[in-house]
């Protein structure tokens, strides 16, 4: 007989049901289900992705956005739909991550995945999360597919790309007990008819793997190598592009972040190597990309003492920098200025530096980063700087020798 002070499991599940009942006949109100109520974040699947492969790598909404913007770019090839909310709806529900919030305008459906028996989070607490949808900027898909039916999916958009919603946006957030997940799994089962098989309807529910993945992988990972040597972690940076030399045609540009990092890591004779071998194709890329290919080839060549073709290319530098806006000419200005000074050409490399400087570059030009100090230089180069262009090359906080 059972103890009358014990709640029935069945009795919690139908409270909690006729509580999200009321809710969604106010009409206004959408849900999630999630199967661990300790996430930190209601986040994207985009922003999941990234932070799963590269825990380590911080990223803020600019890299989900530019990520998302190079995947719309390749999925355009492949549909004929040109709104690209549309798009990324119809990825997301083909199983690639993207930068929305997957909600339902069915609690049930919320519900199930809340629960999901083949979570492997099914053994914790779950949420869910309700949001009222007037407040929020929602996508509704154009074309249903049979799994946008069963799902009744309608996308949350992250404000400013960001990836996360903030709790501020949030109406409730209602823990699901452990305990009740599987009673709630058999009434949605036996009331609603909602179970894997009705919920993943389709062909890719069968499979369950998509062709996206092997997209968007690419970006992401040349994203948090970028990143990765932004922060100076040169090995995590090039084993991160070494990986995507073997992916056409993301190839191209991890050979041009990687001739970039092989240029600051000293490598120069790889620098080169990688910067030649992207010249060589990347006549369909922008221009801002070939100018900088020749700019770090020719620095790559100045270090290692070949001054003629380091001078060559730090002029079609500058040639291709002037067809661009924002003045970057300066830029190869610095290092065609620095081939002057290894020939011993003072006046010519001070009246260089002194028009950088009116062109409104900082002081020191990076010199002492790129060459060490102006005693390095002259014993690399076997000249002498004179002192007054050797203060000219100081950064304006340093003390360092002078010749």
């Amino acid at each position: 007989m059972s103890n009358p002070t014990m709640s029935n499991p069945l009795d919690e599940a139908l409270d909690f049901i006729t509580t999200l009942a009321r809710l969604a006949s106010q009409g206004r109100f959408i849900f999630r289900g999630e199967a661990r109520s300790s996430n930190l974040r209601i986040a994207s699947s985009l922003y999941r992705h990234i932070g799963d492969q590269y825990p380590r790598v911080q990223f803020d909404a600019i890299t989900l956005s530019q990520v998302q913007r190079e995947m719309l770019g390749t999925a355009r090839q492949f549909t004929s739909e040109v709104d690209e909310h549309q798009i990324l709806a119809t990825l997301r529900h083909n199983g690639g991550p993207v930068n929305l919030v997957d909600f339902t305008t069915d609690y049930n459906v919320a519900l199930f995945f809340a629960c999901d028996e083949s979570v492997a989070d099914n053994r914790e607490d779950g949420r869910l999360i309700v949001l009222d949808k007037d407040r929020l900027e929602t996508i509704v898909p154009k074309v249903p597919s049979n799994r946008v039916l069963a799902q009744k999916s309608i996308f949350v958009v992250p404000s400013e790309g960001s990836g996360v919603l903030s709790h501020s946006q949030v109406e409730h957030i209602l823990t699901i007990p452990a305990r009740l997940k599987p009673v709630f799994l058999k009434y949605l089962r036996d009331s609603h008819d909602i179970h894997l098989e009705t919920i993943y309807n389709d062909l890719l529910g069968f499979i369950g793997l998509t062709q996206q993945d092997r997209f968007i992988s690419p970006f992401a990972q040349l994203t948090a190598s970028s990143m990765a040597a932004d922060k100076g972690d040169f090995k995590k940076a090039l084993d991160g592009l070494d990986v995507l030399m073997d992916a056409p045609p993301y190839d191209v540009l991890a050979r041009f972040e990687r001739g970039k990092i092989h240029n600051q890591m000293g490598n120069h004779i790889d620098a080169i190597n990688d910067m030649s071998a992207f010249i060589t194709v990347s006549s369909d890329l922008p221009t801002g990309h070939l100018a900088v290919a020749h700019m770090e080839r020719g620095r790559g060549f100045l270090h290692l003492g070949k001054i003629e073709p380091a001078t060559e290319d730090l002029q079609r530098a500058k040639q291709l920098f002037s067809e661009q806006p924002g003045g970057l000419e300066s830029i190869a200005d610095v290092s065609l200025a620095m081939t002057l000074l290894a020939q011993s050409k003072w006046a010519d490399a001070k009246t260089l530096l002194q028009d950088v400087l009116n062109a409104g570059y900082l002081e020191g030009f990076g010199f002492y980063d790129d060459f060490g100090s102006v005693s390095d230089f002259n014993k690399k180069y076997n000249v002498k700087i004179p002192n007054d262009i050797a203060e000219m090359l100081k950064p304006p906080s340093d003390e360092s020798d002078l010749p």
